[in-house]
């Protein structure tokens, strides 16, 4: 009942299926596989990158100014100070110069003494100073102490107050003491926010991430991009997120990854950001590369199952054709209906070969199988028996009693001839009144036995009719090496006809 519900569409379409499947299965695979090696490498990648950006636009350059400071302090006293303050000769005067020309992102240096006198170099004309004196009441008289100012905006002066520039800027600031640990002043480098920002500019990766330095109060210190309404906002969210040193996490919210560092001496935090999008769109290259591949296959294969389809249409077609001697519409043509037709032809034709090869009124083998069994036997150069059979008087038994009985004498007999010889022998109606037998075997007396236990039978049966008496004689000749068809059924007949004149009722070998 399954192939009835088979077309070749169908097969085609499951041929179809199942090529296609392993190549579904392959692509989910790979994409879970390079998703997550994907995701693996964009956090390490992302951690190096925050470590590296945070040590390049934080750690070095505050660094560089406690070395610069301790450096200057060491070279300088209290009179020193005095005289470059009030634009003396002071070594200070090349001491500053030489410091802004190695630092590249320190914009100025301004030097203090403990009476409110300061000088900034180069001398910028500063529209307002509040963020200095922010940033003097602040400190203390502890040595080797740091002092970070929130970020600030100034505006600078051209010549005569014109040009008005705004520059972004942080102040780092230390005291200054004398070999006897007494504080004289202070120095302060003044960085340009701006010229780091670019740097960082510079650096993005192909996640397109977001570098941001906040202090703890909200203050955006540096970004290497313009940051919107929304990441402000959320800085102060995440924030409160920034449990370890360093570590990650992922605003599913919002749908960002936010990489950070802390700087506790600073209070600040810097955080690296990537969007969901950006992510995405950094990391589909390869899947799609391998959707490509997939897709050109699937084509491929369509076009083979395609081609299948016609070869197998081809095939079934020429196979009905072949079957029926007519062409079938494409609608019904089926597995099952060439099948069925098949197999309905060859019951045909094995009832063909039946009829072909039996007699119809005794339904034993007939003459033509005989004829082509006992060809084959001596082909095959095969040990046989052949006997040949003839029913005595048995045209007599035709006139006396009819034809009809005579029809039902052979049907006994050839009856009684299969119930003695089983699968051992085969009998056929050689023609007329006559049988034969083949014995596959070199015992020529078992064949013998056969026969007169056959013979025995068919004489001692009681008929219907009264007055009839059944006998037969037989004759039985073994094949030799170098017999013809002919010559060994000659010995047979030979032998019955011996049989005959002997008085009939015997078999002679």
């Amino acid at each position: 009942m399954f192939m009835k519900k088979i077309n070749p569409r169908n097969v085609v379409l499951l041929f179809f299926l199942i090529v296609l499947a392993p190549f579904f299965m392959t692509y989910v695979f790979a994409c879970f596989y390079i998703s997550k090696n994907d995701r693996e490498y964009f956090i390490n990648m992302m951690s190096n990158i925050m470590e590296n950006n945070a040590q390049n636009a934080i750690e070095n350059p505050v660094h560089e100014a406690r070395g610069l400071s301790r450096s200057i302090a060491m070279n300088i006293d209290e009179i020193d100070l005095h005289e470059y303050l009030n634009g003396g000769n002071a070594r200070l005067n090349t001491i500053i110069p030489s410091v802004i020309y190695t630092a590249p992102f320190l914009r100025s240096i301004t030097v203090s003494d403990g009476n409110g006198h300061h000088r900034t170099y180069p001398d910028l004309k500063f529209k307002d100073l509040a963020f200095y004196s922010e940033l003097q009441n602040q400190q203390s008289n502890e040595k080797d102490s740091v002092y970070y100012s929130r970020p600030y905006d100034v505006v600078t002066l051209g010549i005569n107050g014109a040009g008005e520039k705004t520059e972004r800027m942080i102040t780092i600031s230390m005291n200054l003491f004398d070999s006897k640990s007494i504080l004289f002043g202070a120095i302060s480098f003044n960085f340009d926010l701006n010229a780091i920002s670019a740097m960082l500019g510079n650096k993005i990766t192909h996640y397109n991430e977001t570098f941001i330095l906040t202090s703890n109060s909200g203050d955006v210190i540096l970004s290497n991009k313009k940051t919107d309404a929304l990441i402000e906002k959320l800085l102060q969210i995440w924030e409160r997120r920034t449990l370890s040193r360093t570590g990650y996490f992922y605003d599913n919210k919002n749908k960002y990854y936010v990489f950070y560092r802390k700087y506790a001496n600073q209070n600040w935090t810097a955080f690296a950001i990537i969007s969901e999008y950006n992510y995405v769109k950094a990391t589909h290259a390869p899947k799609k590369i391998l959707a490509i591949i997939i897709i050109l296959c699937t084509i491929f294969y369509i076009v083979m199952t395609l081609f299948v389809k016609y070869y197998i249409d081809g095939i079934i077609s020429t196979l009905y054709t072949e079957v029926n001697g007519a062409e079938a519409r494409k609608e019904k043509l089926t597995f099952y209906s060439v099948y069925e037709n098949i197999r309905k032809n060859n019951s045909k034709l094995e009832l063909a070969i039946y009829y072909s090869e039996t007699d119809a009124l005794t339904a034993i083998f007939n003459r033509r199988k005989f004829d082509d069994d006992i060809k084959n036997l001596v082909s095959l150069e095969r040990k046989f028996c052949v006997a040949l059979i003839d029913i005595d008087n048995f045209k007599k038994i035709n006139d006396k009693f009819g034809h009809s009985s005579g029809d039902d004498v052979l049907k006994i007999v050839c009856k009684m001839g299969m119930q003695v010889m089983g699968d051992t022998v085969r009998i056929y109606r050689f023609g007329g009144e006559e049988l034969s037998a083949l014995y596959h075997g070199n015992s020529v007396d078992e064949f013998y036995q056969l026969i007169e236990r056959w013979r025995q039978r068919v004489s001692c049966r009681i008929w219907r009719e009264r007055g009839l008496q059944v006998t037969y004689s037989a004759g039985l000749a073994q094949w030799e090496s170098n017999d013809s068809v002919t010559q060994v059924i000659n010995k047979a007949d030979v032998l019955l006809y011996k049989a005959k004149n002997l008085g009939k009722n015997c078999t002679q070998r």
